[in-house]
């Protein structure tokens, strides 16, 4: 009778390495721009592996991002805000962020 023989794999988790953030908001803008009105820019990550879940999450209550679009609240002051982007582990990825910085002078 032949013996049965087993092993075992350990697969490590790949990194989501061509993780990509563009967004419509490339220049430092004024301010004064935001006094009367909010703007917003388009804002899309790709390179997403598995359908991870993607979340962000933001300096100031005066940025809001859904729906591929990231909007700077009127009223909003001079300074460096960041949108940080997280994406979740799946079964095969790790997961995974990143950090752009959006300037108002």
């Amino acid at each position: 009778m032949p013996e049965k023989v087993s092993s075992s794999y350990t697969i490590k988790k790949a990194t989501q390495k061509k993780l990509k953030v563009t967004n419509g908001y490339k220049k430092a803008v004024k301010a004064s721009k935001f006094k009367k009105k909010a703007k917003s820019y388009t804002f899309k990550v790709s390179g997403v592996k598995d359908k991870a879940k993607v979340t962000y999450q933001r300096s100031s209550k005066k940025i809001v991002v859904k729906k591929g679009k990231i909007t700077l609240a009127k009223g909003i002051k001079k300074g460096t805000y960041r949108v940080t982007v997280k994406v979740a582990a799946t079964k095969n990825y790790k997961a995974t962020t990143k950090t752009i910085k959006i300037k108002v002078k």
